[in-house]
Order: C-alpha cells, then structure tokens, then sequence
C-alpha cells in the first residue's frame, strides 16, 4: 500500500459554493515560495536581511537565498512560538527587512507582539500560512492576522498542480497582469488528468533537468520546477484556480479531520512515540508526531507512507530546531485516504515498537 503525503488529484470533491464573495482581496500565485518572493521583490531591497524561523521547511528560506537574499534565523519553543528575546537581540544588531512568522500544521500563533515589535523597527511581518486553507471562509475568519502580508499554498490541501496566494494590506502591494503560457497551462491539465486517472507514470518533468548536476544542491533545485520560478509563470494556472474555487472546502475538511482523529486515537500510547497535537488544529493538515528514534521516519516511509520531515536546519542556534529535524514527522491525513489507509498508517507504526 502507497499513502501519498499531498491528495492525489480532486475528483469526486466538486461542489458549488454557496457564497459567492472573496473574504478577502489577493493574487493567487503558482506557489507559496512565488508568494513570498513577488511581495519580498515589492516590499525590500535586494540583497536585504530577512528572518526566519530557525525550524521551518527549508526549501523557502533556500529560495530567498537563491533570490539575492540575506537570510538569518530566530530561535522557537517547543510549543512553535517564537522568542521574541532572540528576535530583538537579532534587531538591535543589524538592520533588517522582513520577518517571516510560520503558523505550522494549522496553529495559530499570536502575531500581535511580534508585528508590535516590528513596527517599531519597521520591520514587515508576513504571515506564512501555508498550513492552512485558504480556500475556505470558515478558517480565514478564525485568524487574527496582524501583520502586513500573508502567504498560502492552497494547493497542499486540494492535489491540483499549482496554487500559492499572497495578500497584503491595502497599498503595499499592485497587482501585475500575466499573461499566461500555453506550456505551463498543458502542465496542469496534465498533472490533474494523470493523478485523478491513477496514471503516475506520466513525466512532468523538463529536459533542462536532466541537465542539472546530480550534486546540485537545493539553490538550484528551487528552479528547476516552474511552480517555484519566480521569473517564470507565477500566475496560477486556469485549471487548478477553477477546482479552488469549485471545490466544497466543507466536505474536504470533514474527511481530513475523521482522518486526523482516526491516527490520533490509534496512535495513542504507543511507547515509541507521540502525537504532538491530540486535539486537532484549526484545519487537519497532517499528523505532527515526535519519535523517540529518528531512523524510524525511514522504515515509515520504507512501508509506503509519504511521512514528511523538515530536515537541513541544524546548527541554526535553535536547539528545538535540531530536536524537531530529526524527531518530529509529518503523518498525511489527507481527504485522498480513507479508514483502510488510516488503519495501516497506525498499524505501520504500531508494528516499529
């Protein structure tokens, strides 16, 4: 048995929404990286300091690098808040431009100190919610945003091939027409029809990439894919913004939180690990959960699950980060599963004790 870690494709789950109104105004973009990059090339200065979270997915931060960036990382707890003693030492020392604050695997962090600590430095503070949908009104409503701009990657929760979304306030940022490429266009309805049919074996893949050295690292890695280019095509493409936006967000998180709940009472009191979050989040994400032995994630993944890791971020002066590396994984619990999958995710790992 295979669980992926994202939904393979969005068949079945088409609904008309009843509201027809945006909560709120933004650009969808390819991808959340495209978000973030498109608002950073508006908002500062190449070559300007940006901070991050010291445990966060590597491929953002390494991707403002590979942009001109200047990268530099702020220490989290345990429970994911940041230490906002470190991010104003870090202040007082240099000059720099923008705060990114992630809210992981749908947690809401309180973000009204911080952006009171960085508008006194003026300091922009962008808001990575990555983890959660914004496809869906319900959960918009519930997050108190306060800083002045967010980014997204919708398409985490509903398997189409692109979709990130950026919002600012009012006057931060102009929206920028696109016109849109045929090539990259074929490349969505291809990824859609080949994971919706059960076909994987289609490649999406461009001949430049089999030109990329094998010990490319992951600077370059994060432009071999289009989705993540940002001076390629960054506007979504027509087929992934019509699921989006036709897609019942009800029906979709009510699957993922049976499956949130499923793994959870599965997994409770295993001996050889833990779920860090027993009660579900704002909207189920994934499964985040601690092993007690890290080669664990490796025989989980050997067994066909598509556990993910955040790996690459040691040695960033955060010991939660170099803990959280290695010990805390990322279970899918996606609306693509049903209870026989959920079934064997638990008993995959009731079977490693």
């Amino acid at each position: 048995m295979r669980i992926s870690k994202y939904p393979e494709g969005a068949l079945g789950i088409f609904s008309a929404r009843n509201s027809g109104t945006q909560l709120f105004e933004g650009d969808f973009t390819t991808s959340g990286r495209v978000a973030l990059l498109r608002l950073l090339s508006k908002l500062v200065p190449a070559n300007s300091l940006i901070l991050f979270p010291a445990y966060h997915c590597i491929a953002l931060s390494e991707t403002c690098l590979n942009a001109g960036y200047r990268i530099s990382y702020y220490r989290i707890s345990e429970n994911f808040h940041p230490e906002l003693d470190d991010i104003r030492s870090i202040l007082d020392a240099e000059r720099v431009e923008a705060i990114v604050l992630i809210h992981p695997f749908g947690v809401i962090l309180d973000s009204s100190e911080l952006a009171n600590i960085c508008k006194e430095s003026s300091t922009y503070l962008i808001e990575d919610v990555a983890h959660f949908d914004t496809n869906s009104e319900e959960i918009m409503r519930k997050i108190p945003f306060h800083g002045d701009a967010l980014i997204a990657s919708p398409r985490k929760f509903y398997g189409v091939y692109d979709g990130g979304f950026l919002m600012c306030k009012k006057g931060v940022f102009t929206r920028k027409s696109q016109r849109k490429r045929f090539g990259y266009e074929s490349r969505s309805i291809k990824y859609f029809l080949s994971k919706s049919l059960g076909n994987t074996s289609v490649s999406l893949e461009y001949s430049r990439i089999e030109k990329t050295p094998k010990n490319s690292d992951i600077r370059e890695m994060g432009y071999i894919d289009p989705r993540f280019d940002p001076n390629g095509q960054w506007v979504i493409s027509t087929l992934s913004k019509f699921i989006l936006k036709n897609t019942s967000t009800t029906k979709v998180h009510s699957i993922r939180s049976r499956n949130y709940e499923g793994i959870v009472e599965g997994l409770r009191n295993l001996s050889t690990g833990r779920v860090v979050l027993e009660t579900e989040p704002l909207n189920a994400y994934v499964v985040p959960y601690f092993i007690d032995d890290p080669n664990t994630y490796y025989a989980i993944r050997d067994a066909g699950i598509e556990a993910m890791r955040w790996e690459g971020i040691s040695a960033m002066g955060c010991p939660v980060a170099d803990l959280y590396q290695d010990h805390l994984i990322q279970l899918p619990c996606h609306q693509s599963m049903n209870g026989n999958d959920v079934d064997f995710v638990c008993e995959t790992l009731k079977s490693l004790q």
